[in-house]
């Protein structure tokens, strides 16, 4: 059974796969929570639960910089976890992963890299920061972390309800 989908970005009729680069000095990204994210403690907690759960499996090197006032997902050289405002998200999305790339070519090849990675939750919805289960009312902010940072690491959608990429 394969437990990944990698994503890739097509390029001139061709479809490259998507390097990580050492953004950060340290092998890996600096991530910034905004304001609003860094005040609410529970999530934060889930948050850096969820960065833990991929660190030894990955070996890129997240760490969580000084808070931004930066409130957008945008391509800007900041790298932000955000709650969105309003209905910023689609509905039933619970959050995204926002990745920005960057390419570098020469005469035979092109290399794709992760430039930027934002990841914004849904500020609409009733989570339960764990770490103990959720209620039939609420959605497991955790989870959902894990499944936006496996996005952060280049993972697309499978099938299979029973893994954490699953498309649901």
């Amino acid at each position: 059974w394969i437990r990944y989908a990698r994503i890739n970005v097509e390029y001139d009729s061709k479809m490259f796969m998507i390097d990580h680069i050492n953004s950060n000095g340290t092998g890996g990204y600096t991530l910034r929570y905004f304001t609003d994210f860094n005040n609410n403690a529970n999530a934060v907690a889930a948050f850096k639960r969820a960065l833990e759960s991929w660190r030894c499996g990955t070996y890129i090197h997240w760490i969580v910089g000084s808070t931004t006032t930066t409130d957008v997902s945008a391509s800007d050289g900041t790298n932000v976890v955000r709650f969105d405002n309003g209905a910023e998200l689609a509905s039933g999305v619970l959050g995204i992963a926002q990745s920005y790339y960057a390419g570098c070519f020469t005469a035979n090849d092109s290399l794709w890299y992760l430039e930027e990675i934002d990841i914004t939750f849904d500020d609409a919805t009733t989570w339960e920061y764990g770490p103990v289960a959720p209620s039939v009312s609420e959605s497991d902010f955790e989870s959902v972390c894990v499944h936006e940072l496996g996005h952060a690491h280049q993972l697309g959608h499978v099938n299979n309800t029973n893994w954490v990429m699953n498309y649901s």
